[in-house]
């Protein structure tokens, strides 16, 4: 398992950015260039037990304010019970509605969630307090990129690369034959 940098969503999102200021174009030409974002995220129990995650969603959310990108959702890539209510909790701050997953295998660690996320959870409502309120990560991409044009869609993959696994040894299912036709790691 390995793990990518907040510096490396950035420049996934500097690599979807045009190189230079194209000329104005009618509204609806203009929000279709705008890329799609998924992040990928182990807030408040991945391996790296840091907390650069609630950092990363919240300039996820100000590309999104500033029309940079559409965030589509943002997927948990690790099983911390209670570390979804802080990734809702985060949406509804920034009075973002996205569907939100889990990921749902097996064979990770149980890590407990950092101390921060009990706080949170606590502190501020949300309408997600845990994953069971969540649905499949897998699932959930599938659907995303399946709503999208081809090569429109970052992901920011921040701690493991579980979803991002599972979501590369699914099938076929109710959204799509096929979720990759050709990919690129920055």
């Amino acid at each position: 398992v390995g793990y990518i940098p907040i510096s490396s969503m950035l420049a996934v999102l500097s690599a979807t950015a045009p190189t230079a200021l194209p000329e104005p174009e009618p509204p609806s030409a203009t929000a279709a260039a705008v890329p799609g974002l998924i992040v990928d995220t182990d807030i408040g129990g991945g391996g790296c037990r840091d907390v650069d995650d609630v950092g990363a969603l919240g300039v996820a959310n100000a590309l999104a304010d500033s029309g940079v990108v559409n965030l589509l959702g943002v997927v948990q890539n690790t099983q911390a019970t209670n570390s979804t209510g802080v990734i809702s909790v985060v949406q509804r701050y920034y009075s973002r509605t996205i569907p939100t997953g889990v990921y749902r295998g097996s064979g990770l660690r149980d890590l407990a969630a950092l101390p921060y996320v009990a706080d949170i959870v606590a502190r501020w409502p949300s309408p997600v307090r845990n994953s069971s309120q969540a649905g499949s990560a897998v699932k959930l991409y599938r659907h995303l990129l399946a709503g999208q044009p081809d090569r429109s869609v970052a992901v920011a993959s921040i701690g493991l690369l579980t979803n991002l696994a599972a979501l590369f040894q699914s099938s076929a299912d109710e959204h799509s034959e096929l979720f990759l036709r050709r990919g690129k790691l920055c």
